[in-house]
């Protein structure tokens, strides 16, 4: 079902379409390509942070749902390093770096509906050569698919010039409705992470989690004597796009989730900055804390700048596809 859901600071009219399998149910919204709310059957609050109105998502600072590009994560001090000045990019993070390809990245610009059915929604933008200061018309397409327990996210772009492009999709999950992740459990499957300044920018080679607060390779709580686990870091899972490979597992004790995905890195955020903004959630409530965690498939932060780090340049005549999937596993209630 496809309906107007309200219009955007142009005035364009923003659609909201409903999909569903046998066991999900989303909405997505042509703003931003969110991912506005995933159901599972019998479970009765969404799996991701969302709101139920329009509004926010029109300034939408935590990027809630959101597909971000054209390049995903952070860009140190919104530059290429040796490239022309047409590649100075927006600096929209503390007017410094760029993030989520600068303040109209693609979570802020009107995506148009090309393909849908019951259980599927393919969105398309294209992207101007110069746009945030980078280079290349881009065109890329967004591919929400449910089928059965499993959503399956497909990012396809070309290009006509040589050009970054990095998306992801920013959806904050919390899987038990609670108002925090307190009871949920995270595993990473990764030996490695980088480490970060504090504005988020690599500060040193990707690093053994061994050892560290970042060790997740084995399923760990997100919350130990009522401390989170604070984190915003990009896990390192290859040198290259792979082929779809389980990277990551979240559970709680209702219901476990499994991510899938071709990208060579995770950037793993647990919210700590999320009660920063007061809109009404699907809650009811603002956001808090931790309200919920963020997994996003992508290449590695300021790879651009980084000729060690996986290659995020996207070549005229080549495809960029991005894909991954969120497996669903409910657990039956115990009987006492």
């Amino acid at each position: 079902m496809i309906r107007a859901w309200g219009s955007d600071l142009k005035g364009r009219v923003v659609h909201l379409i409903s999909i569903a399998s046998d066991d999900l149910r989303a909405n997505i919204s042509t703003y931003g390509a969110v991912l506005q709310d995933l159901r599972c059957k019998d479970i009765p609050h969404s799996l991701v942070l969302g709101f139920p109105n329009l509004q926010p998502y029109l300034t939408n600072p935590p990027y809630l749902g959101a597909i971000v590009g054209r390049y995903a994560n952070r860009i140190a001090k919104a530059r290429i390093d040796g490239a022309a000045d047409h590649q100075r990019l927006d600096a929209n993070q503390d007017q410094l770096h760029c993030l989520h390809g600068g303040s109209n990245g693609s979570s802020s610009r009107l995506w148009a509906i090309i393909d849908a059915g019951s259980d599927y929604v393919t969105l398309e933008d294209v992207i101007p050569d110069g746009h945030m200061g980078f280079a290349g018309t881009l065109r890329v397409k967004v591919r929400y698919q449910l089928a059965h327990s499993n959503l399956k996210i497909d990012i396809i772009a070309t290009s006509d010039a040589a050009s970054l492009c990095n998306f992801t999709n920013h959806s904050y999950f919390n899987l038990d409705g609670r108002p925090q992740i307190d009871q949920h459990r995270l595993q990473v499957l990764s030996k490695r992470y980088l480490p970060v300044d504090k504005t988020g920018i690599p500060s040193q080679a990707p690093t053994p989690v061994a050892g560290s607060k970042y060790d997740f390779r084995n399923f760990s709580a997100l919350c130990e004597n009522g401390t989170f686990a604070e984190i915003d870091h990009n896990y390192c899972l290859s040198e290259r796009r792979r082929p779809i490979t389980t990277v990551a597992r979240l559970g709680t004790d209702t219901l476990d989730m499994e991510m899938a995905s071709t990208e060579p890195g995770v950037q793993i955020y647990t919210g700590s900055g999320l009660s920063d903004f007061s809109a009404i959630g699907h809650t009811g409530q603002p956001y808090r804390a931790f309200a919920g965690i963020a997994l996003e498939a992508q290449n590695w932060p300021d790879a651009p700048n980084r000729p060690e780090y996986p290659s995020p340049w996207l070549l005229p005549g080549d495809a960029y596809h991005h894909a991954t999937v969120y497996r669903f596993a409910p657990k039956q209630a115990r009987s006492s």
